[in-house]
């Protein structure tokens, strides 16, 4: 599932040359790398996943989102691009960023408004498989995540063919805010709705509110 972003340029660049840290800086990168170039769209899409049409939140016009490939020590540079009619925000999970760089909404940035784009900068300090997700409202359970990938410098000691990347995730045809806001109506995992299947917690309420006769029936 390898896919590739509207627009990526790499540009030779010694990482451990830099004479100056910004204060954003974590550290001096070991590798040096390059300068990669990203953008990104949020958009919606029209979907069919499970048997019935709905719309949904992509990247680049994908679901899930282009995967992201970098070598450890690159310069990563990620233009995100809000064209929703909401605000949203991209969290990097499990990579060491700069706290403005880590796309938690209300905590190190505001949203990205409608229209609006937002320039993430960061140094890759560390190699593995990673992911990017919305960290904003349930942007994220309607589709807006995909993998990130760092490669270590250094070509792999051995030998395969090709290289998979598996993404897995729920979905639901019920909008991703109306399932949250079930989930809330009471302590169970998900409130049926149904009248003759009540939740445990309402089973009990009525239960104690009821008349000696009533709790017979």
């Amino acid at each position: 599932m390898q896919a590739s972003t509207s627009s990526v340029t790499s540009t030779p660049q010694s990482a451990q040359s830099k004479k100056n840290i910004s204060s954003t800086e974590l550290k001096k990168p070991i590798f040096a790398g390059t300068e990669r170039i990203i953008n990104l769209d949020i958009s919606y899409k029209t979907v069919h996943f499970a048997g019935e049409t709905r719309k949904a939140i992509a990247v680049n016009h994908q679901i899930p989102g282009p995967t992201l490939h970098f070598k450890e020590g690159d310069r990563v540079i990620i233009h995100v691009h809000n064209h929703l009619d909401k605000g949203t925000s991209i969290h990097w999970h499990g990579i060491l960023v700069p706290w403005q760089m880590d796309g938690v909404h209300g905590v190190s940035q505001t949203v990205i408004p409608p229209g609006g784009v937002f320039h993430y900068q960061f140094t890759l300090y560390q190699r593995g498989t990673y992911w990017y997700h919305a960290h904003t409202d349930e942007q994220e359970q309607e589709g807006l995540y995909g993998a990130f990938l760092i490669d270590a410098p250094q070509p792999p000691p051995y030998h395969y063919t090709k290289d998979y990347v598996v993404i897995l995730s729920d979905w639901s045809n019920t909008p991703a805010q109306a399932v949250f806001a079930n989930l809330k109506k009471d302590g169970d995992y998900y409130s049926p709705k149904f009248p003759l299947q009540p939740s445990l917690n309402k089973f009990i309420h009525d239960y104690r509110q009821a008349s000696p006769d009533e709790r017979k029936n």
